[in-house]
């Protein structure tokens, strides 16, 4: 009895072992991402102020965007909302989270900045046509 194998009954698992084999490999030895360091105080008290002062011209122009469905006009402000955010915290490298979490706090504690955001959500009314 021989416990020779065909090359064409081996070759594919010698493949797969050595692709699987690379990949475990390479997992291992991959480093981790650096995460940015946290916010400051300081900051977070600068990016609250920053974003918030935008919210006026946002909802006027989103008041003329769509008239008559406060629904779509929040969303649409918030949509500018969250693009601030973004580029405040690429422009400071701060992660994204850390500048939402200073928007909540400047809320919830009442920091003073020169427009005060509006906390309340208009119901949803779902349009007929999109």
């Amino acid at each position: 009895m021989t416990f020779r194998m065909a090359p064409r009954r081996w070759a594919p698992r010698a493949v797969l072992l050595a692709v699987v084999a690379l990949a475990v490999g390479r997992a291992a030895t991959a480093s981790t991402g650096r995460r940015p360091p946290p916010i400051t105080p300081q900051l977070a008290r600068r990016a609250y102020v920053e974003i918030t002062s935008h919210e006026p011209g946002w909802r006027r122009n989103a008041a003329l965007s769509f008239p008559g469905d406060p629904w779509s006009a929040d969303d649409d402000v918030h949509e500018h909302e969250y693009e601030e955010i973004v580029r405040f915290g690429a422009r400071t490298s701060v992660p994204v989270g850390d500048v939402l979490r200073a928007l909540d706090d400047g809320m919830h504690e009442k920091w003073r900045a020169p427009a005060d955001p509006i906390a309340e959500v208009p119901p949803c009314r779902p349009r007929l046509v999109y």
